[in-house]
């Protein structure tokens, strides 16, 4: 599944500000706004999380790439 397949990355990716008054919905929840995070925040968040993921994964098959380019006498 790619990112243009879910519902919400077309909102996401079309660059319009995601803001709505939220003040009803915190006193309606008993929510307070402080310990709440943005979906912006949380997105960047997640991102920088995979891509972290992505370079240590990299970085990991970049290092076995190398241990099986030396020789074998070398190993021991």
């Amino acid at each position: 599944m790619w990112l243009t397949d879910w519902p919400f990355a077309e909102v996401l990716c079309s660059g319009k500000p995601l803001t709505a008054p939220m003040e009803e919905v915190y006193s309606t929840f008993k929510l307070d706004s402080s310990e709440t995070t943005t979906i912006e925040s949380y997105m960047q968040e997640y991102f920088s999380r995979i891509l972290q993921k992505l370079k240590e994964l990299d970085y990991q098959r970049q290092k076995n790439k190398k241990q099986k380019k030396t020789p074998l006498k070398s190993r021991f």
